[in-house]
């Protein structure tokens, strides 16, 4: 059955963050509208309710959705986000092989789907394989369009992901200008979002950490003799 309109809903429209200038670099189009689909399948109702149930059930409980959503998937295989869930549920049950298997497979099936990929990027992070993250994003310059070249339109949640996930990146690689850089991008893109004071806060940490480390190294340097 075709999804019926939310008439009740204005359309999203796609737009630009007020940073116009740094967003042409990535030459892509942003969207807030809700239904924005860029893998083209019809969203219908029976696969809006299951991506809406699941992204809330394999959160608040995992173990019902990885004893379920292997059939749902199986009947809509089409649906990137069903296996996103699953991998998340897994994950949240400590089962991280299995999660991580549902992972390739999905970055395999849909090498757009930003959430697989980024998925993948975030497993090399946490095992502080910065080289490996390199390699899945696309290698260097990191931006969203060289990691996703064949997307020329993204949502604003999918832009937000990659940016967030940047922030922390380059942190990793010690470059407080690096983060700095893709946090302002952030307040640009969503100045309200709930993730920001955080994202500011492991910053502001790095900086401390950079000022004391400098000053460590200032105060135990040797010092010259006096001349006799």
């Amino acid at each position: 059955m075709k999804r019926k309109p939310n008439k009740r809903k204005r359309p999203g429209r796609r737009r630009r963050p007020k940073d116009v200038e740094e967003l042409h670099l990535f030459s892509i189009e942003i969207t807030d509208d809700d239904d924005f689909n860029p893998h083209g399948f019809e969203i219908t109702d029976e696969i809006a309710d299951a991506v809406n149930k699941y992204r809330e059930v394999c959160n608040d409980n995992p173990k019902q959705a990885v004893k379920e959503l292997p059939d749902v998937i199986k009947q809509l295989p089409q649906v990137p986000q069903l296996r996103n869930h699953l991998f998340v549920a897994l994950k949240r049950l400590g089962r991280y092989e299995e999660a991580y298997v549902v992972n390739d497979n999905a970055m395999r099936d849909f090498p757009d789907y930003i959430y697989a990929t980024m998925n993948k990027a975030i497993q090399h992070w946490e095992k502080d394989e910065l080289d490996e993250v390199e390699k899945v994003l696309g290698g260097m310059p990191l931006t969203i369009n060289r990691s996703f070249p064949k997307r020329k339109v993204f949502h604003v949640s999918e832009v937000f992901a990659y940016e967030s996930f940047m922030v922390r990146f380059w942190l990793s690689k010690d470059s407080l200008e690096g983060a700095e850089s893709h946090f302002h991008l952030l307040k640009e893109l969503a100045p309200n979002h709930p993730m920001l004071p955080e994202l500011k806060r492991q910053i502001e940490m790095h900086s401390l950490k950079g000022m004391f480390s400098g000053l460590t190294k200032l105060m135990n340097r040797p010092r010259g003799r006096g001349k006799k």
